[in-house]
């Protein structure tokens, strides 16, 4: 009876961790710490005396209830969260963690999804806040231990765009993505930024829509690995972060090298042993390209052609047709079950080269365009946009689409076409390009999207736009 049980006991423990050379619990409104160096052991030393490596259990009494649910480390201390608040413990003296030096302190007062786990984004802390109909993503800095934490509501320009239903949360400090997963949905919702050392000189906020419904995701060695169900089978994919690719390339020419931008893309493979990947119907003129899953259903899927690895850095290589690509069918044979997408023609030829998988969809749609001074953006001046450069850089094939104002029909707008922008044979993926697009609108009069559904990668880097622009002689002060 004179050594008293840990605080946990009878309680749910609902997180386990550990810090400071200790095993750690969260259970109701308690932390504990176990004893330094020894594992689940949870009972001090002595009665009589109090030793630094004795057992730790604190109380974050509050005025309000409190339950907490998740930890994190940080340089200034072990952060606590809960529902409706955080807190951070931390030494007194700076030094080790002890019962004497240990103390805890109330940071901040934000809601959080307790479902969701918050996550370290290298020197902040990101988790999320929901509110009926949609979610927030807050990132909170620590500073001094004296000092209160800077948060930011780093959602707040797509207020309302992330949905209520996201239900894990995964990040990459080296690449600076935090990626919000909506699973038992097809979607990921992703926010990149660049930071200089001060501030954030760039953000920008993705949606991604896979095939599939996603059960998990996780960012590792910078790949997004997504765990995902397709109709009754699940498939583990990853979608590289880098520019460059740390597998195997599937595309090479002399201007590019990298992994062909296609959701799910494999090679053919045999179904069977007595069986060949790719097989050619001469009857129905159609080539098989068999498949190790399940084709989706209603999506038809992109035959791409690229260097057979026995041909890299041969002459052969330039027979390859590397960069031509058409439309797969999904299809299955009744008599065996085996899974293929059918091609029309012959492509046995190009068995070795050969890659098959969906297509991305790339949508952005482009706010309107004003002019911008040092006092800021002139909202009320007259502005007639003649024609629009996009300028990009290691990009395929793009489109281009124009609504009108009050129209719900996009219509392509034709860019200026250059000509000898890559080498034949090879794929039509350049470095650097500039898109000239005639618009000759008043810039409240239409809308831009940039589109994409081709098998070759995008890089939007900067846009301009020329026009005439009128202030209609008004007097600002």
């Amino acid at each position: 009876n004179t050594n008293p049980k840990p605080s946990f006991v009878g309680k749910k423990i609902s997180s386990t961790f550990f810090y400071s050379n200790r095993f750690g619990l969260l259970s109701e409104d308690n932390v504990i710490f176990g004893v330094a160096n020894d594992n689940y052991n949870f009972f001090a030393k002595s009665a009589l005396t109090q030793i630094d490596s004795d057992p730790i259990d604190l109380n974050v009494s509050s005025v309000r209830p409190v339950t907490l649910s998740d930890v994190l480390p940080s340089p200034q201390g072990l952060l606590l969260f809960s529902e409706r608040q955080q807190f951070q413990v931390y030494a007194t003296d700076a030094s080790i963690l002890t019962p004497t030096s240990a103390v805890i302190r109330t940071l901040a007062n934000y809601e959080m999804a307790t479902n969701v786990q918050p996550v370290d984004i290298g020197t902040t802390t990101a988790f999320v806040s929901r509110v009926p109909g949609y979610s927030k993503l807050f990132t909170m800095a620590l500073r001094d231990v004296e000092q209160t934490p800077i948060v930011v509501d780093i959602s707040k320009a797509v207020l309302e765009w992330i949905p209520d239903t996201v239900d894990d949360l995964t990040t990459s400090p080296p690449n600076s993505i935090v990626i919000l997963v909506d699973r038992d949905t097809s979607y990921l919702y992703m926010y990149r930024f660049y930071n200089n050392g001060k501030e954030d000189l760039f953000q920008a906020w993705v949606k991604w829509e896979l095939p599939g419904t996603i059960q998990a995701a996780r960012i590792i060695n910078d790949a997004v690995t997504v765990v995902s169900q397709q109709e009754d089978e699940y498939t583990i994919g990853a979608i590289e972060l880098d520019e460059l690719p740390s597998g195997n390339a599937f595309a090479t020419s002399s201007g590019f090298t990298g992994n062909v931008p296609l959701d799910m893309a494999t090679r053919p493979v045999k179904p069977h042993a007595s069986v060949e990947a790719v097989v050619y119907d001469s009857t129905n003129d159609i080539t098989k390209v068999y498949v190790p899953y399940t084709p989706i259903d209603d999506k038809d899927a992109v035959m791409l052609l690229t260097v057979p690895t026995a041909d890299k850095g041969t002459d052969a290589a330039l027979d390859s047709d590397q960069g031509y690509w058409a439309k797969a069918i999904e299809r299955i044979e009744p008599s065996t079950n085996y899974h293929y997408f059918e091609v029309k023609g012959n492509f046995t030829a190009y068995a070795d080269g050969i890659v098959v998988g969906y297509s991305y969809d790339l949508e952005a749609v482009l706010p309107k365009f004003y002019l911008k001074t040092e006092e800021g953006s002139d909202y009320t001046a007259s502005l007639t946009i003649a024609r629009i450069k996009m300028s990009v850089g290691r990009t395929g094939a793009l489109r281009f689409k124009l609504k009108p104002t009050g129209s719900n029909e996009w219509k392509n707008v034709q860019h200026t076409a250059d000509g000898d922008t890559y080498a034949g044979d090879t794929n039509p993926v350049v470095q650097e390009r500039v898109f000239t697009l005639p618009i000759h609108q008043r810039n409240t009069n239409f809308e831009l999207k940039v589109t994409s559904d081709f098998p070759y990668p995008v890089s939007l880097v900067s846009m301009m736009w020329e026009g005439n622009y009128s202030t209609k002689y008004y007097r600002r002060s």
